[in-house]
């Protein structure tokens, strides 16, 4: 799926995680970005940034998401990019370290020509493996 929405990394330095994606594979019948791929490039860097998180704190893990929400603001009209800013709870790290679940509510937005278009919040569940 990611593959044929052309997503892209652009930026991961331990806060902050950035991914891109452009229109043209993503284009819905208005000549907008379609809602499914919007969704679907948050949750995914959502997703990232928990596994990210994990392995920084010396655990490999499952990351699935528990909950989500995505406020769409305006129409996308050219390339999307992701941010998910995280400074990682003690907590999660604690409790993954111990071998147990993790849980961890990010936030990521997404913007296109600069304006933020999209507002989304997650819950995901690290599981030890």
């Amino acid at each position: 799926m990611l593959r044929a929405m052309e997503v892209d990394y652009r930026l991961y330095d331990g806060k902050q995680l950035q991914l891109t994606c452009p229109l043209s594979p993503n284009i819905n019948d208005k000549g907008t970005f379609f809602g499914g791929s919007m969704s679907a490039l948050t949750t995914i860097c959502g997703w990232t940034m928990t596994s990210l998180k994990a392995l920084e704190a010396g655990v490999n893990c499952d990351a699935v998401i528990a909950e989500q929400n995505l406020q769409f603001l305006t129409p996308a009209r050219s390339e999307l990019t992701a941010i998910c800013e995280c400074t990682t709870p003690e907590t999660f790290t604690s409790c993954l370290q111990a071998g147990r679940r993790a849980r961890l509510d990010l936030t990521v937005s997404l913007h296109s020509d600069g304006e933020c278009v999209a507002n989304f919040s997650g819950r995901y569940v690290a599981i030890p493996t």
